[in-house]
């Protein structure tokens, strides 16, 4: 079979520029395996405008006794979160560990938690807008699209490895015009042919190199890339994911759940991924595994409630607790259909509660109200409607500084700094139902119809900052 001078630049090239993916990801691979060189992308613009969101910065780990103050280094928070920010002081600690402070460039103060290290990654240098490259080359198309076109290389090499021989032609022995003279060896004339070309040692060494890069490198970026996974929608923002928002808005002991409702098909129950004691929920009724998630950057799923029977209740192996003072009470919701409890605490964990407030419902018109029972019902009431099928944040928070109430990140108007408690009994939270019998326009239908994400309790009142950029970072 012929192969035309085109088709053959053609695989070449493609061969070339697979090889020159494949060295540089070898590279790579050597400078983290011989100098533990590691790349950590920024998801977030907290080192903003020294390392911007979606910047690719190199590390290497020192001794914590090199640490000095302008580094950037990297570490893990007590709940698992990668946090890169500059070293604002240094303390010799307990055991040869030293106590780093570190704080965002971008950041009005100090993280809250001290560091304990004994050693940790140190910033070598950085490469804007690289981290773009590294988003996509972890995402699934990008792993699928890199086998297929491996595939095709592959193909390219098989197709130029036969080892066809010369035809007869002009000039060789007992060819027409020969007159009786052969060439030699190696020499052909101009008008030659030759029914299929042998493919050097380098072109299959380019094969090889290929290969390395579509099985190995891709697998080795995506273990490099920091805890969540980074897609190419980087924003300027404190998070980068609605889970790094959870996560990073409070302290390890004042998360009292997250409930990510990640569990797609399979009903083992609500995980609790707050870090600290486990208090799971369980699914009830008619719950729809595996929808859409609210914030896109994150991995995993939501569950749809079908609005009769299905919620979310505390786990029954989760003790009722004294109606908390002082809490914050976040979750995600899209709906087409008004009316239905959103997030609450109630006396009973699971059927209908017999005392119920610190919740947030949805009325009749799509509004939305946050309540606590003081002996009178006190709500913060929103205008809406939230019945319009897109994804909402709805964030309520009761501490001596009052009831506040935000949506999509944005105070509601009418707080309330002179409530301060509210009813007094122990019991559980609950998602999608329960009690709203007597509350100001209250809805004819007590289950919530819809799909929910991302419910999470803080025993702490957020911040107006934090609230604002964990509902930007799911978006």
């Amino acid at each position: 079979m012929t192969d035309s001078r085109p088709a053959r630049i053609a695989r070449e090239t493609a061969l070339t520029i697979g090889a020159l993916l494949g060295v540089i990801c070898l590279l790579a691979g050597i400078a983290n395996v011989v100098f533990d060189v590691k790349p950590l992308v920024f998801r977030s613009g907290s080192m903003a405008p020294a390392i911007d969101t979606g910047d690719l910065a190199f590390s290497r780990t020192i001794p914590a006794s090199s640490v000095e103050t302008g580094d950037i280094v990297s570490v893990l928070t007590s709940g698992g979160e990668r946090v890169t920010h500059r070293v604002v002081e240094v303390a010799p600690g307990n055991d040869g560990a030293y106590l780093l402070t570190l704080q965002g460039d971008a950041n009005d103060s100090p993280d809250e938690e001290v560091y304990t290290v004994t050693e940790v990654p140190r910033v070598l240098f950085h490469v804007p807008h690289a981290g773009y490259v590294i988003a996509w080359l972890t995402s699934r198309t990008a792993l699928v699209l890199l086998g297929l076109v491996g595939v095709g290389l592959v193909v390219l090499v098989m197709r130029g490895t036969g080892s066809g021989t010369p035809g007869p032609g002009p000039g060789t022995s007992g060819g027409a015009g020969s007159g009786g003279k052969r060439r030699a060896p190696g020499r052909r004339r101009h008008g030659d042919r030759v029914a299929a070309r042998s493919v050097p040692r380098r072109r299959l060494l380019i094969g090889a190199v290929l290969g390395t890069l579509v099985l190995g490198g891709a697998p080795a970026w995506a273990a490099w890339v920091d805890n969540n996974t980074a897609t190419a929608t980087f924003t300027a923002n404190k998070y980068f994911t609605c889970d790094a928002a959870v996560l990073g808005s409070a302290p390890v002991a004042s998360r009292f759940f997250y409930w990510k409702l990640d569990e797609g098909a399979l009903n083992l129950g609500a995980a609790d991924s707050s870090g600290g004691t486990n208090r799971g929920g369980s699914y009830n009724g008619g719950v729809a595994y595996g929808a859409a998630k609210a914030c896109a950057r994150d991995t995993g799923s939501a569950v749809t409630l079908n609005g009769s029977s299905g919620y979310v209740s505390s786990g029954p192996l989760v003790a009722a607790v004294a109606g908390p003072n002082t809490f914050t009470v976040s979750i995600w919701f899209k709906t087409t259909t008004a009316g239905g409890k959103l997030i609450g605490f109630g006396s009973a964990r699971t059927g209908q509660s017999g005392q119920y407030d610190r919740h947030i419902y949805m009325t009749n018109s799509g509004a939305l109200s946050f309540g606590v029972y003081t002996g009178a019902t006190q709500t913060i009431t929103s205008a809406g409607p939230y019945n319009d099928n897109a994804w909402h944040q709805a964030v309520a928070s009761l501490s001596s500084a009052g009831m506040k109430f935000y949506i999509d990140g944005v105070a509601v108007p009418g707080s309330l700094p002179g409530v301060t408690t509210g009813e007094n009994y122990s019991g559980w939270w609950r998602v999608g139902y329960d009690n709203v019998n007597a509350w100001p326009s209250q809805p004819s239908n007590y289950f919530f119809t819809g799909t929910v994400d991302e419910a999470a309790v803080y025993t702490a009142a957020l911040s107006d900052a934090d609230i604002a950029a964990g509902y930007a970072a799911g978006r």
